[in-house]
């Protein structure tokens, strides 16, 4: 079950002190998860320019799961709305303007040069916007339902054999795909994948859900994540 240190990607199970003699597989069968915060502290930030000042400026979309590329450009545009402008007139405030029309989206700016590339480019690549976004221009994309989309990651288990991954050793137990859809979701392994346990003495089992970037699936954190393992002679 989830939540070690408050973190629903890191699991960890206490066992009486286990000795193992012969060779032993490890498998997941089964795992519980609830819903992925698709935007999160690594990319709520949303950073652009403006005429009054050379300091590069920035506004905060709430953490949490969005469904869609309108409902994170919605988030975007009324975190401008919200946002204290000191000393600017209500003409000289930046502003993004979102419509949808049918499954395109259309969005343009206003009083400011949004940064939408390099290293501020996380969030817009997850929006397909690449190009950065200045006073009087309108990009059009496709408004991508996110909850359809499953994002594949990396269960890695301290107690099973090391083999590489991205060039690395690492404890990987198996691939995972996680659902992005809105609230939980469950998934069973219907062919278990046995990895061989290569620590033979222990008392505790701690599992790490990773994504692709190495950093831990960030899970809606009052949801328990929950995972069945099954252990098989080999």
């Amino acid at each position: 079950v989830g939540g070690l240190n408050g973190n629903q990607a890191k699991l960890q199970t206490q066992l009486k002190p286990v000795k193992i003699e012969k060779d032993v597989g490890l498998a997941i069968t089964s795992i519980f998860h609830g819903e992925v915060y698709n935007i999160n502290n690594s990319n709520n930030k949303v950073r652009f320019n403006v005429s009054w000042t050379e300091e590069i400026c920035s506004v905060t979309i709430p953490i949490g799961h969005y469904s869609s590329t309108a409902a994170v450009m919605r988030a975007i545009s009324e975190s401008f709305q919200r946002h204290v402008w000191a000393d600017v007139s209500e003409f000289e405030k930046p502003r993004l303007d979102v419509f949808l029309r049918k499954e395109l989206l259309q969005a343009s700016v206003h009083n400011m040069k949004l940064l939408t590339t390099d290293m501020y480019g996380v969030l817009w690549t997850m929006l397909g916007i690449g190009d950065e976004l200045e006073t009087a221009k309108q990009v059009t994309v496709q408004n991508t339902n996110f909850d359809l989309n499953l994002e594949p990651a990396f269960l890695y288990v301290n107690i099973v054999e090391n083999s590489y991954i991205n060039g690395r050793l690492s404890r990987v137990l198996n691939m995972l795909p996680i659902s992005l859809k809105a609230h939980c979701s469950y998934y069973e392994f219907t062919q278990p994948n046995f990895v061989p346990i290569e620590v033979k003495e222990f008392s505790k089992i701690i599992l790490e859900i990773r994504n692709m970037d190495g950093e831990f699936v960030p899970f809606e954190p009052k949801i328990k994540t929950i995972i069945t393992l099954q252990t098989k002679q080999l």
